[in-house]
């Protein structure tokens, strides 16, 4: 509680003595620990200006006693240690340098301290009751945004009891995103979805001495959200932007982005996190993320960053959430393979693998420039059986497991095939490449 003190003016005190009026010194009041308390008072017999004020403190009934001076002339003090559900009266007293002393205020009016005001607030933007703010919040009250939300909804995603959940219920709880308090309620508990994703970083260079960081998800079943940390070596980086990706808004959907903190002292990007903005969610492989860092003292010369190391960036905190509130399982690769930066001269379709496989595989490739990419497969019949549209992909190296294509071993409507050699054709508008695989049951 901090306690602000303002000198009446002239003017009043003139009129006080004027109307033959005993000059009391008014306090402004306050009910709650966390608001702040102003208090009127008169300067009377000094030689010279405040020098400091000494602040006299009543708890609970008793008598008035001298808790301490402010530093200066500055005219507020901080109140700490207040207990919880106790009652204060404040007065003031202002000093000058020689010594001499006003009057003391009149008391204020008792100041009830509620240490839990503030848990009161965020235990209703804990849409969940967890004891945080955090993306599961933020997923319930996406999937239900205009729905109506009587009181007695558990939980209840109408944050501000207004009735309706919608963009106040999202904006209040992207105030408070991040924040933890104590509860004595049970907390929780959080199941854990069957299904995985997997996680992992995927660089390109924009400029000389700026990559570009994606975090990519390839899942396969339905995410709703999601909120993490990165941690980078703030040696070799230095974060310039943080932007959404395209995969929980890529049909269109509305989403809630909200903005990380960038740290880059420490090294830290904290509360990275976006929910989509209704009930279905969405699965397939894209970006959730990506992130601008300029490179530091860096000079590529035409090579290979080698002096970067694969772990100089990585994930913390992972949530992954689905629409029902459930958390998704993360896979994450913890390295980056800098050797990627560099594109190839020529584009190529890469060995799949493993090879023979049985029901998954991975299919690579390389890019020398930026394309549409489509990776289709086909039975030695001929026929259609699996189409992967990438969309426009940047020149680069396309190997891992996380930026590789996969494929599950199952046709367009989800039926697993035969046993068999299967051939994969690479399709972009300036290169195609075909090779043979197979299934092995």
């Amino acid at each position: 509680m901090v306690i602000y003190f303002r000198e009446c003016s002239f003017l009043s005190l003139l009129l006080l003595y004027i109307f033959g009026l005993y000059v009391g010194n008014q306090v402004a009041t306050a009910d709650e620990y966390d608001h702040d308390t102003t208090l009127n008072y008169i300067w009377e017999p000094a030689s010279g200006p405040v020098h400091h004020y000494n602040i006299y403190v009543s708890v609970d009934g008793g008598e008035f006693e001298l808790v301490g001076t402010t530093v200066d002339a500055t005219p507020e003090y901080a109140l700490t240690d207040a207990k919880d559900r106790s009652t204060y009266r404040l007065q003031v007293q202002a000093v000058d340098a020689a010594g001499n002393v006003g009057p003391l205020s009149d008391p204020s009016d008792p100041i009830t301290v509620d240490l839990q005001e503030d848990d009161i607030s965020l235990r209703h933007l804990d849409v969940n009751q967890d004891g945080q703010i955090d993306i599961f919040d933020l997923v319930v009250v996406g999937a239900r945004l205009g729905e109506e939300s009587p009181p007695d909804t558990l939980p209840n995603p109408d944050v501000n009891r207004d009735g309706v959940v919608n963009v106040f219920d999202l904006v209040l709880i992207g105030q408070a995103f991040g924040k933890q308090y104590e509860t004595e309620l049970a907390a929780p508990t959080t199941w854990f979805a069957a299904e995985t994703v997997h996680l992992a970083f995927q660089p390109r260079m924009l400029l000389e001495g700026f990559v570009f960081v994606e975090i990519i998800a390839q899942s396969e079943s339905e995410m709703h959200g999601f909120q993490f940390d990165v941690h980078f070596d703030p040696n070799h980086f230095e974060a310039i932007t943080v932007e959404e990706g395209q995969l929980l808004g890529g049909d269109g959907s509305p989403t809630y982005w909200h903005p990380p903190a960038i740290e880059n002292e420490t090294g830290d990007i904290r509360n990275i996190a976006s929910s989509r903005l209704k009930r279905e969610g969405v699965l397939g492989k894209g970006m959730l993320a990506g992130i601008t860092f300029k490179i530091k003292a860096t000079d590529f010369g035409g090579r290979s960053p080698a002096h970067l190391s694969p772990a100089s960036i990585g994930l913390s905190n992972v949530r992954l959430v689905n629409a029902s509130g459930g958390r998704l399982t993360a896979a994450i690769l913890t390295s980056i393979d800098w050797e990627t930066l560099i594109p190839p001269e020529k584009s190529k379709l890469l060995p799949n693998y493993p090879n023979p496989f049985n029901p998954e595989t991975w299919i690579p490739y390389a890019l020398s420039q930026d394309s549409d990419v489509q990776i289709r497969i086909y039975d030695l019949r001929g026929h259609l059986v699996r189409t992967f549209a990438l969309g426009h992909q940047a020149a680069g190296w396309y190997r891992s497991r996380e930026s590789a294509v996969y494929w599950n071993g199952r046709n367009t409507v989800g039926e697993p095939v035969a046993s068999g050699i299967y051939v994969y054709h690479l399709v972009t508008p300036h290169f195609q490449q075909i090779r043979r695989m197979v299934i092995l049951k």
